[in-house]
């Protein structure tokens, strides 16, 4: 299968110079100045991902979101522990 390329431009980098506003224009300025993709014009070019990747990463972003969410409520425990002891014994401030 063949994906598509896009042009790339002849012009060099901007290099950044001056305030932070006078750099926002030069890039703006800089990027119309890229001539658009052909047939695609107006989308941002993606880059393409294999699906055997595409699956693995999302497998991987749900196990991440169990572990986080275990991991609070761990931390929370931990916290209502922490919490308990201080009521029982008295915060470290009291010697």
């Amino acid at each position: 299968m063949q994906y598509p390329t896009f042009p790339q431009s002849s012009q060099p980098p901007v290099q950044p110079q001056g305030s932070l506003i006078d750099d926002i224009r030069q890039i703006q300025a800089a990027r119309r100045r890229v001539p658009a993709p052909r047939g695609i014009i107006g989308t941002t070019p993606m880059v393409v991902i294999p699906k055997a990747d595409w699956v693995r990463m999302k497998e991987r972003n749900a196990l991440l979101q169990v572990e986080l969410q275990l991991t609070r409520k761990k931390v929370a425990s931990l916290e209502r522990d922490y919490q308990d002891m201080l009521d029982m014994f008295g915060g470290p401030w009291r010697g």
